[in-house]
């Protein structure tokens, strides 16, 4: 905000999960709060209750990330994962068609990142997921998406010309984790990369698997900066997400 001279902050709320809706309701009377932001896990829930307002992406997904308020002045959902996921992969030369997609984890960020690969023209057929348990499959076969169990991955991740880590292993308690082994790594093809959308100081124990294999890697402090500032230019239109970009960077590097 001050990079941009922009009279506001963000101030971090910390809620239980029956409290959730109601604090939500109470942000929203308060005039001077223009969005909020909704992180795991707490996605899907609020995609709930703002079903029927949400952005296509959100409303695919079953996730929002971000309330911001409509003309009306009421909070309309939206999800910039997905968005944020896409350019990331498209800035590091990923081509969107002719390429298999495998996700790791079927949670909001999850979906939300094979939405936007949709809404992209990607077919279905080319995403695929992997997951621990079966709460996500009614999702996953409602919208045509193939997937396979943790423990049922052999003949998967030899077709996987992206890899996207959506699941929190790496990340907090499960840092010294990595959602596969090195074995199972080395049966991705060479040029493949895995995109682990976990963001935390320091490569996760999954990408140091994959430098040490020679693959390609994408990590999450770039999807938490797109994502960010295309959340902040919804919430901002008159700025640019160039200038948001660079003016995040800045503040990130002032830390």
């Amino acid at each position: 905000y001050e990079q941009l001279g922009i009279d506001a902050r963000m101030q971090p709320l910390d809620t239980a999960p029956e409290q959730v809706v109601s604090l939500i309701e109470l942000l929203a009377r308060i005039e001077r709060v223009q969005a909020v932001l909704i992180a795991a896990p707490y996605k899907q829930l609020v995609a709930s209750e703002f079903r029927g307002r949400t952005s296509s992406i959100a409303s695919r997904s079953g996730a929002v990330n971000l309330l911001i308020r409509d003309k009306g002045e009421q909070f309309f959902g939206h999800n910039t994962d997905g968005v944020g996921a896409v350019i990331a992969l498209r800035n590091c030369g990923v081509s969107l068609s002719n390429n298999k997609f495998v996700i790791m984890g079927c949670g909001g960020t999850g979906r939300a990142i094979a939405s936007a690969l949709l809404e992209n023209d990607v077919e279905r057929s080319s995403i695929e997921f992997i997951v621990r348990r079966s709460s996500n499959v009614s999702w996953m076969t409602s919208n045509s998406m193939g997937f396979s169990y943790f423990d049922q991955i052999d003949g998967t991740i030899p077709t996987a010309r992206v890899l996207i880590n959506c699941t929190t292993i790496g990340w907090g308690n499960q840092s010294a984790e990595s959602p596969l082994t090195e074995v199972q790594l080395a049966q991705l093809p060479q040029d493949a990369l895995v995109f682990d959308v976990v963001y935390q100081a320091g490569p996760t124990k999954l990408i140091q698997a994959c430098c040490s294999l020679g693959l390609r890697v994408l990590e999450g402090g770039e999807l938490n900066l797109l994502q960010a500032a295309k959340g902040f230019q919804l919430t901002y239109p008159s700025e640019s997400e160039k200038e948001i970009e660079q003016a995040m960077q800045k503040a990130i590097q002032q830390l």
